[in-house]
């Protein structure tokens, strides 16, 4: 990438409407997702990841680069 020009991933795990879709028809999903999140939720895609990536582009993270941020509320730990 040219000089002063920043690469980063977001791996978030929020609703989608795939997601809710899968839940309403299997409502037990939703519980079982939640219990293996640490933070005990599946995350809100405009006020959890949202605020994430609004971070990643703004000059906070003007020396964050290479990175994949995971915006999952702890799911990956338990992996």
């Amino acid at each position: 990438a040219p000089a002063g020009v920043t690469v980063n991933v977001v791996s978030p795990l929020a609703f989608s409407p795939a997601m809710e879709a899968a839940i309403a028809a299997d409502p037990a999903m939703g519980a079982r997702l939640a219990h293996r999140v640490p933070l005990g939720r599946v995350g809100d895609p405009e006020t959890d990841v949202g605020a994430g990536v609004v971070m990643l582009i703004g000059p906070q993270a003007r020396y964050v680069t290479g990175q994949t941020l995971g915006i999952d509320g702890g799911q990956l730990t338990t992996l």
